[in-house]
């Protein structure tokens, strides 16, 4: 830990250390000979040059390349305690990290190539995960193109997806990162929660442009990522109640999805995949069945009920599976035609 550079010394070259001098010349501004014009109010900030340029060729460029800066360099873009924070990183290779100045330090280091102070920055947020942070991390290992930090975020996110999804921070998202989510083998979500996490994605990149928040729009804003979401593998009742009635897909989407699920070995999908998450649905709790019926009509408007339920149970592909040659016949005995007729006219 770099000892405080506060108090003026007596003898500073004689009591302090190399690195030490070094950093006491920066925080008194002695013998300076290259100033930097930071933030809004453009106050002069002084440096050494061969301190900057042992740390960092950016800097080696800049003050002798072919377009070299000349004695006063501008950085309008940070406030100059941040830049000073910096500084003091390439003088001792120390100095606090937290919450506050992470992301502006990250941005300089990235901005003059410094990676010891990258990799500090990276580390502090990548031990600071949590569900209201990853969505934010991805995003900022997108932006600065730290694919170990996105990486570790995204694993958190599949880790946690029940979570995240159903929360506010997944909206922040940039479309890459959205994709980058929702393609994902690994999320431990339901269909369901992953569907309805990106309508409400979609709803608030609508009001972001500007949109109507129809379901075509809503459609249109998810571009690609509308293709990760995985149809098959939504509940059957579910995906005839507030898909197919939903105006998100288009007529060659519904036949595709209909054809594959009335035989997928003949219709394969091109469009949507079938192929399971980690997530598995619990099985459905089986109901009991009453110890007496007082009237056989009651019974048996109940049992077709009870059938009902249980044949439109668990994903569409199920549902699907369940429509063979052999079961067909007993199906409408147990259920009613109604029910017969909206299952087959929404698939």
């Amino acid at each position: 830990m770099a000892r405080p550079m506060t108090m003026e010394l007596a003898d500073w070259q004689a009591q302090l250390s190399a690195l030490e001098c070094n950093h006491y010349m920066f925080e008194h501004q002695i013998h300076c000979d290259v100033h930097f014009r930071v933030g809004a109010a453009a106050q002069l900030i002084g440096a050494h040059r061969y301190v900057l340029e042992s740390r960092s060729d950016v800097f080696t460029v800049m003050f002798h390349g072919p377009l070299a800066e000349k004695d006063v360099v501008d950085v309008s873009e940070v406030e100059p305690e941040d830049f000073k924070e910096f500084f003091r990183f390439l003088y001792t290779d120390d100095g606090p990290i937290d919450a506050d100045n992470v992301l502006v330090l990250l941005y300089l280091a990235k901005k003059y190539n410094v990676e010891t102070v990258v990799k500090r920055c990276v580390t502090f947020l990548a031990d600071n995960l949590c569900p209201e942070t990853a969505c934010f991390l991805v995003e900022q290992g997108h932006i600065f193109n730290e694919e170990d930090l996105k990486l570790q975020a995204l694993k958190f996110i599949n880790e946690h997806a029940r979570t995240v999804l159903n929360g506010p921070h997944v909206h922040d998202l940039c479309k890459e990162c959205l994709v980058a989510v929702l393609r994902s083998d690994k999320l431990y979500a339901s269909e369901k929660d992953i569907y309805e996490c990106a309508l409400r994605w979609a709803s608030a990149e609508c009001a972001r442009r500007g949109r109507s928040d129809s379901g075509w729009d809503r459609r249109v804003v998810l571009g690609s990522a509308f293709c990760h979401i995985r149809f098959p593998l939504l509940p059957a009742r579910y995906f005839l109640d507030n898909v197919m009635r939903y105006e998100i897909l288009t007529l060659k989407e519904k036949l595709e999805l209909t054809r594959f699920f009335l035989d997928s070995d003949k219709y394969p999908l091109q469009t949507f995949s079938a192929r399971r998450r980690a997530y598995k649905e619990p099985p459905p709790i089986p109901k009991r069945q009453p110890a007496n019926r007082q009237d056989r009509g009651q019974g048996g408007a109940s049992e077709a009920r009870e059938a009902e339920a249980q044949f439109l149970s668990g994903s569409v592909s199920e549902v699907r599976q369940r429509l063979t040659a052999r079961q067909r016949s007993a199906i409408p005995r147990r259920m009613s035609f109604a029910a017969r007729l909206y299952l087959f006219e929404s698939l």
